[in-house]
This record gives structure tokens, sequence and C-alpha cells, in this order.
């Protein structure tokens, strides 16, 4: 059921000067577009005050920041002015009046906010797979029992707890055609393909085809976060270019059948390979760290490890490492570090719930607390509160570079995968000497304690998501 927002609308429309002095009123993803008739008749102010997130100009319009519940604002808005609801505009239709300059900075961001928009429509579907993850991994054989080993609830479970995360390039094609301008039925069609059962059944078989006589790459995509982006991206231009110079009366049968087609290659031979050679090379490069910087560089891999997983590049990176795991029968680089680093987000999320002043901030870190806590899963935090909030993400980084040296220097390594680890992620590093579980206990600790203690009393910008 949608929430009550008439308190919002009628503030916001009383600082706009009335339905009189709205000329134009649609919106994007994240914001409510007004155009007006009248500036001086705006109160400028009171706007900014009216209960959104930020208000942004553009000549006559006024962009008032809501986040996504604009989907929800905006039919409650127009019905108490009295106009006529029209269809979502693209977010990124300001894109050239808002230029700036080329910078480090400004890549940084773009490339933060693109991932941000793709991701975080997701949220609410990330948060029931962790949650219904959680139940498996408490109720289910690894602790409780109480859902037995081979039992069709367990099945059943399972299968709905990894499907969202399964399914997450469809997902992403969606969110991400909505991101870049895309029809979101052409982006999901294109997420399908990296899933298509005769393109896995073609990877699983190690059988190589060619796509218009063009070699393609054989791996799976499944869980993939970074070639969706990168997909719906470019098909965004593609698409944008069919429907300038196709004529309208032949639009409906031509661009999205030429747009699939054109991406075709660009999905299976260039983009989806790419967005995993970004993971496997990195991969390399982060293994490489701890041979020239010891227990620092052990540090730095459990501070960066989160941002692997929000990309989808700590596969390639557990996949590197799975060797040594399984000849030596313990790994101290890789799974040392990633145990602190599930910690900090822990803290991070549990700092969020109890400092919120916001009724819906405070939900968000209660249930991505239990479900990390409880079933080990990262991701609703990771996109839910380190991407919006920066501060918390500098903050889950401090705890967990501090935790994962401690495990890095005192030469600690993880002898049990427990699944994401949640509060039995101690049981990992026992199986070796007293020293290690100590030791990997203690890393654990700090890791959860340094963000949880930073947030209380720093804060982590609440009003500024």
């Amino acid at each position: 059921m949608a929430k009550n927002f008439d308190t919002l609308c009628n503030n916001i429309l009383t600082a706009i000067g009335g339905r009189e002095n709205i000329a134009d009123c649609y919106h994007c993803f994240t914001r409510l577009r007004l155009t007006v008739a009248d500036p001086s008749k705006v109160d400028k102010e009171a706007l900014e005050k009216s209960g959104i997130m930020k208000l942004i100009v553009s000549g006559n319009q006024y962009q008032c920041v809501i986040g996504t519940d604009v989907q929800d604002v905006y039919p409650q808005f127009c019905k108490i002015a009295n106009i006529e609801e029209k269809a979502l505009v693209a977010e990124n239709l300001d894109t050239k009046a808002e230029k700036k300059a080329l910078s480090f900075k400004t890549v940084f961001d773009a490339v933060i906010d693109a991932v941000s928009g793709c991701i975080q429509p997701l949220l609410p579907g990330i948060i029931c797979a962790g949650m219904i993850k959680m139940i498996v991994s408490v109720f289910g054989p690894a602790i409780l029992g109480v859902i037995p080993e081979g039992s069709d609830l367990l099945t059943v479970l399972t299968m709905a707890g990894d499907a969202p995360f399964y399914f997450l390039p469809v997902m992403l094609g969606y969110t991400g055609a909505r991101k870049f301008g895309l029809n979101p039925v052409t982006g999901m069609i294109l997420g399908g393909l990296l899933l298509h059962p005769t393109y896995t059944a073609l990877v699983e078989a190690g059988q190589a085809f060619k796509v218009y006589g063009i070699p393609a790459s054989l791996v799976s995509y499944a869980s993939s976060v970074v070639p969706m982006i990168l997909i719906t991206w470019v098909a965004s231009f593609v698409e944008k270019f069919l429907n300038k110079y196709i004529p309208n009366i032949v639009k409906m049968m031509t661009v999205m059948p030429l747009t699939v087609l054109i991406m075709l290659p660009l999905v299976y031979c260039v983009l989806a390979p790419l967005g995993n050679n970004l993971g496997t090379a990195l991969a390399s490069f982060i293994l490489a760290i701890p041979n020239y910087l010891g227990g620092f560089g052990i540090g730095i891999i459990g501070a960066i490890y989160i941002v692997l997983v929000m990309t989808g590049m700590h596969l390639p990176v557990i996949m590197a490492i799975a060797v040594t795991y399984f000849t030596v029968g313990h790994e101290d680089v890789v799974l040392a570090s990633s145990g602190p680093a599930t910690m900090a987000c822990a803290g991070v999320a549990l700092g969020v719930w109890l400092k919120s002043k916001k009724a819906d901030n405070k939900q968000l870190g209660f249930s991505c607390f239990t479900s990390n806590i409880l079933g080990g899963v990262s991701e609703p935090i990771c996109y839910g509160i380190l991407l919006p909030y920066k501060k918390s993400w500098l903050y889950q980084a401090i705890g967990a570079f501090v935790g994962a040296a401690i495990v890095g220097f005192t030469k600690t390594g993880v002898y049990t995968i427990t699944s994401g680890a949640g509060f039995v992620a101690w049981m990992g590093y026992a199986g070796g000497s007293a020293s290690n579980l100590l030791w990997g206990c203690v890393g654990l600790a700090a890791s959860f304690i340094i963000p949880f203690i930073l947030i209380m009393v720093l804060g982590y910008g609440e009003e500024k998501a």
C-alpha cells in the first residue's frame, strides 16, 4: 500500500505558488519536476524545508529530489493539485544542462551514481533475499537443524533466497534501463541473454560458439553486476540513435528488435566479458598486495572487500584462492579478511539502527543488521546504507581495515568456510592453533566495534544521502 504523502504534497504546492503557477508537472525516478509560470511566486526557502531531500533549480524548473518514494508522491501531488498525470521520464535528461568538467572526481561520482541508480531500486528484493537466507542459515542444518537437510522446505526456501541474486542480471536490465533511458523491456531481454538455459549449458560444456562470426566468451554471469550496467548503458545509446532516425510509424516493430540484434555481439563478445575481465584482473592485483605489504596489505583487502561484493567482482577473487584453500586446508588472505569486512558492515547497520532519527532509516538499519549478523548477508547494507551514505562507507572501511590488519599481522587463517559468516564468523578461524582462533575473534570484534562507535559519535550523514 502506498504511503500517505498529503502533508508533503501540500507543502510543495503552497511553496511553489499554488496550482495556477504550475506550467508543467512530471517526474523521473527520484525527482518531482515542476515547471513554473512565474519564478517570483516560488518560496524557495519554504520549498527546501517542505520535506524534500534537496531542491535543484534549472531555469523555470524546480526539481524536488524525493528519492524512490516519488513514484507514490507524484500521483498524490497530481490529485491534490488537480493535474493530469504523465509517464515517468528518464533520470538523466538533464545531463547536458548539468555537464561538468571532466576530472577524476566527476568520473568517480558518475560511476557511483550509475551503480547506485541501477542497484538502489533493487534494495527491497535484496533485503528480502537476505532475510530468507538468514532463515535458512539459522534454522537449517548449518546451525539449529530445525529444517532438516534434503527437506522440501529447505529446498524451496533456498530457491527463494537465491532467486533475486541469481536473476540479478535481469533485474539490473530493468533498473539499468530506467537509469540510462532505455526501454525497460529491452533491458530485461538483454539480461535474460546472460542467463538463457542454452547459453548456460554451453558454458558448462565449454562448447565454443560465435555471434555473427565473432567468438563469444564462455562465462557464467549469474549474480553478476558490472556486465549489465555496461550493457544497459551502451544499449541506451543504440536505442536512442534508432529512435532518432526510424519513422514513428514503424518504431514499435523495429526499434526493440534492432536494438537487441545490434547488442547481441556486444553482449556476448565485448561488454559482458569486459565486466568479467575487470574482476579477474582485479583479483590478480589484489592477491599480489600482501606479497609487498604483508599484514598491512591484508588490511587493505579487508577495507576494499565490500566494494568487490557490491560490484560482483569478489567472485573471481574467491575462485582465485579456492585452489589454495582446498590444497592447504586453510586460507589467510581473502577469506581471512572477508570476515572482518562483513562484521564491519554489521557494526555500521547496528549504528544506523540506533542512531537514526527517521523511522525508515531505523527500519532499514534493523533489517540490514539482522540479515547480516544472523545470516551473513552483506548486500542489503552495501546497497541500502554504504552506497547512499558515504560516511558510513568510510567507517566500514576503517573498521574492516583494522580487523583484517590484526588478522594479517598475526598470520591468522580461515580453516572453515562459514557461508558468509554473520555471528558464526569466528568458527571460520577454528581448526588451527588456539592463538589462531583468539586473533580471529579479536579481528572480528575490532571490525565490528570501530564503525559502530564512529557512527554513534560522529553520525553518518543521515540528511545527506
